[in-house]
């Protein structure tokens, strides 16, 4: 015993430093192999990380209570063969002590120590989750300006009593779950062995037998029960341990889906700015998808280098694969695409990237200050605040960033960590602690114009998260870009926001390729050395505006269908639309 407590006392001295040390170590791993996925990978359930860094800290915790429990245990089976000299106990003992515990571990439905796949078929339940999910953040203003809380309310209420009473604990309290008494019963019986034993043995040898004797025996059972009992459930967990340990070392090891190349680029023997793409026989199907028709079905076409491409065609023609497929997200399901003559595949897949910018529709805020948030776009320049604010300034985000007090060191969605501890006190102590907790860590609200317009020129990121323009022109400015992507960035601008952000990426293109996909044509089609126009995963025609134009078709259809709308060059108002605003 006292051993044990003493490799106790030593254990959570050293504990906090050595736990905080490991979840560091394994915490590094595990981040680098998550950010180190790819698209297509990231999006499989079965590559979502199913270890943590905490789960390295509990193994340790875990094994060293487990070191500290095997020497107390060998500590009073020690002591028990002492006494069983003296005749006060010996194997029969011991073996009334444990029955108790090695039935309770032999006998039971126990799910933790087999594989498994644990979901939930019961659509009551699922459809609570989902209302559930409505009253967080992303679904918020929807739901109060729609006016959708009593409908949502009714649908909660109507979704839980259906529900009835049927269980949610967890699966493996659920499975562990006795169906008759019987088990309860025989450890109930087993418990009472010990004092069976001494009864037993006050009658037989009544002699040999005091009082103290019996105490002894008691505590004694008592301690070498409880200490089984826990070293028994130690014994239990410790496959689970040994798994979450597994885990960790699975998750560090990452299989991408996209194949990495081996060759360099740009190679020694490449010459302009430019990056030349050939295109051929390209088909492409997303994994899972339950559509009948590929996103892209034997598409062929070349790209110069230098060469201004517009990439029109209706919703999911697949002008944004196409885009994905550039920027070595996804590989082809069949075909090859090639860069500067040779395959695409055959690139290290990050010195593609590093020659290669890409401005998407979507915009995402990272958790950093506005400065990091532009200067990403080149990670060398980003201490550079001259190359910063040029950025910003190129992007339209100057004139907003410029009205925060801290202008570029501002963080507009902060990382929240406070929050509000403890429930005793006076009601003024209690409004005062919340009053400090609304205002900590507090993300700067923007109108709707502004998150509209302002805010997707501040961000831009790279590979399976959007990039916006300001980012992008700092990236552009880097001088190592050879292919710009342009995939409908400006789907929120106003035609004259849009005209300007079009027309500053044309100044910045220089010798780069660049291939913009669009729904409006007006200003970029007239200056396009090529235009894809594309159909269901096709390519449907391809040339110059004054060419499609003339052939009367896909292109000219779609066009003519958005000239309609401007026809009289105003507005219903009489507001004059800008030149090239079709």
């Amino acid at each position: 015993m006292a051993a044990g407590a003493v490799v106790g006392w030593w254990s959570n001295q050293i504990n906090s430093k050595l736990s905080q040390k490991v979840k560091y170590h394994f915490g590094k791993l595990l981040f680098h192999a998550d950010i180190a996925q790819d698209l297509p990978t990231s999006q499989e359930p079965s590559s979502r990380q199913q270890a943590s860094s905490n789960d390295a800290r509990q193994a340790l915790r875990q094994s060293i209570s487990t070191a500290t429990l095997c020497i107390s245990t060998v500590s009073q089976l020690a002591f028990i063969l002492h006494i069983s000299r003296n005749g006060y106990g010996g194997p029969l003992f011991m073996g009334c002590c444990l029955a108790s515990p090695f039935f309770s571990t032999r006998n039971g439905n126990m799910l933790w120590t087999t594989s498994s796949v644990i979901h939930s078929n019961n659509p009551h339940y699922i459809r609570l989750q989902a209302l559930k999910k409505l009253t967080k953040g992303a679904y918020r203003q929807d739901v109060i300006t729609g006016n959708l809380s009593g409908y949502i309310l009714d649908e909660y209420t109507k979704a839980q009593d259906a529900l009835g009473t049927t269980s949610d604990e967890h699966v493996f309290a659920q499975y562990g779950h006795e169906r008759t008494p019987f088990r309860d019963i025989c450890r109930a019986l087993l418990d009472t062995l010990p004092m069976i034993y001494y009864v037993a043995c006050a009658i037989l040898l009544p002699g040999g037998f005091s009082l103290s004797s019996i105490a002894i025996l008691q505590q004694t059972s008592v301690n070498l029960q409880q200490t089984f009992n826990i070293l028994l459930y130690y014994g239990k967990v410790f496959h689970d341990t040994i798994n979450n340990i597994k885990k960790i070392y699975d998750s560090v090891e990452v299989n991408n889906q996209v194949q990495d190349g081996t060759l360099s680029y740009p190679s020694v023997e490449t010459k302009g700015e430019g990056m030349g793409i050939e295109v051929r026989g390209v088909s492409f199907e997303y994994a899972g998808s339950k559509s009948t028709k590929k996103a892209l079905n034997n598409v062929s076409f070349s790209i110069k280098p230098g060469q201004l491409v517009v990439i029109v065609g209706v919703n999911g023609s697949g002008k944004s694969t196409l885009v994905k497929l550039f920027n070595r997200l996804y590989t082809p399901t069949s075909g090859t695409i090639l860069v500067d003559g040779l395959p695409m595949s055959s690139y290290k897949i990050s010195d593609l990237r590093e020659a290669s910018a890409d401005l998407s529709q979507d915009h995402t805020i990272y958790p950093l200050t506005i400065q990091e948030n532009i200067g990403l776009g080149c990670p060398a320049s980003m201490s550079d605040m001259d190359e910063v604010r040029r950025a910003a300034e190129m992007g339209g985000a100057l004139g907003f960033v410029e009205k925060f007090q801290e202008t570029f060191d501002t963080t507009l969605e902060p990382v929240s960590t406070a929050q509000m501890g403890g429930t005793m006190g006076s009601a003024d102590a209690a409004m005062l602690c919340k009053q400090l907790l609304d205002n900590f860590e507090k993300k700067i609200d923007i109108s709707g114009s502004l998150r509209e317009s302002s805010i997707p020129k501040l961000l831009c990121v790279a590979s399976d998260i959007t990039q916006s323009s300001s980012r992008t022109f700092m990236r552009l400015r880097s001088g190592k870009i050879r292919c710009c992507t342009v995939d409908e960035p400006s789907s929120a601008l106003d035609p004259q926001g849009e005209l300007e952000l079009f027309q500053r990426l044309r100044d910045a293109k220089g010798g780069k390729t660049m291939l913009f996909v669009t729904h409006r044509f007006g200003h970029l089609t007239k200056h396009a050395d090529v235009i894809i126009c594309m159909k269901d995963g096709s390519i449907a025609e391809m040339g110059t505006h004054s060419e499609l134009m003339s052939n009367t078709a896909e292109y000219a259809n779609l066009y003519n269908v958005q000239a309609e709308a401007f026809s009289s060059n105003t507005t219903s108002t009489g507001t004059k639309i800008p030149e090239g605003a079709l």
